[in-house]
C-alpha cells in the first residue's frame, strides 16, 4: 500500500477531511470508492463544478410561523443522517466560489441546513493549478479545515494490480493488456487510460487509433501477446483434433482416453464437432 493510499485510509478511518490534489486520471476517485467499500461506507459523490451552493447548504424557507427563515435541507442531508458515510466533493478547485463559502460550514461545523452529521466522512478531490489554468482559488480559511492535504500522484501500478482484480471477468484479455502496459508503460499513461482500454476490448471494438492514443506502445505489445495467444489456442485445437482423426480412423474398437479404456463412439465424437472441425479431421 503506497503512502499516499495509508494516509487517505488514516482519514477515512478516523474520520478526518482530506483533500486530494493531483492530475486528473490518476485513480484518486477510484481510490475512495476502493478503500470506503473496504471500510465499509457508502460514498455521495458531488461533482463541484456543477453544483449551486443550496445543494450542498440546503434551500432557504420560512419557518411555520413566517417571522423567521431557515433552510430546508438537500436530500441527500435527510438521507444518511447518523449512518457512517463519505461525503466526496470532486473537482472542488472548479467551483464558484459562493459553493466554496457554502462547503466551509459543511467541513468545519459537520452540519447540513441545521441537521448534524457526526459520522460523515468528507473528502474532497481536485486538479493542480499547472493542469488547469482556470482554477478556483480555494480561500484559506476551507483550506486550513482539511486535517489531510495529500498531494496525489499517479500509482500505475498499484492501479494495474486493482485494475485487474475489477476486470478478472475478461480473463486472459485483460493479463494481456496489464502485462503490456507493465512491460512498456511511459509518465502519460495514466489508469484511467488503462481502463478505457480495457472497456476497449470488453467491448469487442478493435480501434487501433483510440488504443495506441490511450496506452501507447503498450496496445502494440497487447496485439502482439493477442496475436499469440490466438495462434497457441489454435495450435492446441489442431492437435486435439489430430488425435480425434486418428481415433476415427482407428479399427479398433476401444481407445486409451483420460487414461481410461473407452469404447470408440465414432457417432458420438462427430455430434461434438463444428462442420469446419470435421473438414479438418477428415483432411487429416
Amino acid at each position: 500500500m503506497s503512502e499516499q493510499v495509508k494516509l487517505l485510509r488514516a482519514a477515512l478511518k478516523n474520520n478526518r477531511p482530506a483533500l486530494l490534489l493531483g492530475p486528473a486520471g490518476t485513480a484518486k476517485t477510484a481510490t475512495v470508492n476502493a478503500l470506503s467499500e473496504e471500510l465499509g461506507y457508502p460514498v455521495h459523490v458531488m461533482l463541484l463544478a456543477g453544483i449551486l451552493p443550496e445543494d450542498l447548504g440546503g434551500l432557504v424557507r420560512p419557518t411555520q410561523d413566517g417571522a423567521a427563515f431557515g433552510y430546508l435541507p438537500p436530500a441527500w442531508a435527510r438521507q444518511y443522517g447518523d449512518k457512517p458515510f463519505v461525503l466526496f466533493l470532486d473537482e472542488i478547485n472548479q467551483a464558484a466560489i459562493q459553493t466554496l463559502h457554502a462547503l466551509f460550514y459543511i467541513v468545519n461545523d459537520r452540519t447540513v441546513a441545521g441537521i448534524r452529521l457526526p459520522n460523515m466522512r468528507i473528502v474532497a478531490a481536485g486538479n493542480t493549478a499547472d493542469e488547469n489554468e482556470f482554477l478556483t482559488p480555494l480561500p484559506t480559511p476551507l483550506l486550513d479545515r482539511f486535517v489531510y492535504k495529500i498531494k496525489w500522484r499517479a500509482d500505475l501500478m498499484a492501479a494495474l494490480s486493482w485494475l485487474g482484480e475489477k476486470y478478472i471477468h475478461m480473463g486472459g484479455r485483460a493479463e494481456m493488456l496489464i502485462s503490456a502496459v507493465r512491460e512498456t508503460h511511459t509518465e502519460e499513461i495514466t489508469p484511467r487510460h488503462v481502463e478505457q482500454m480495457l472497456m476497449l476490448i470488453e467491448d469487442g471494438t478493435d480501434d487501433i487509433e483510440r488504443g495506441r492514443e490511450l496506452v501507447g506502445a503498450a496496445y502494440e505489445a497487447y496485439m502482439k501477446l493477442l496475436s499469440a495467444g490466438k495462434r497457441h489456442k489454435e495450435d492446441n485445437r489442431l492437435a486435439e483434433l489430430r488425435e480425434i482423426a486418428k481415433k476415427l480412423k482407428s479399427a479398433d474398437e476401444f481407445a486409451v482416453i483420460d487414461g481410461k479404456m473407452t469404447r470408440i463412439d465414432r457417432k458420438a465424437i462427430l455430434a461434438g464437432l463444428s462442420p469446419e472441425e470435421i473438414d479438418l479431421v477428415n483432411a487429416a
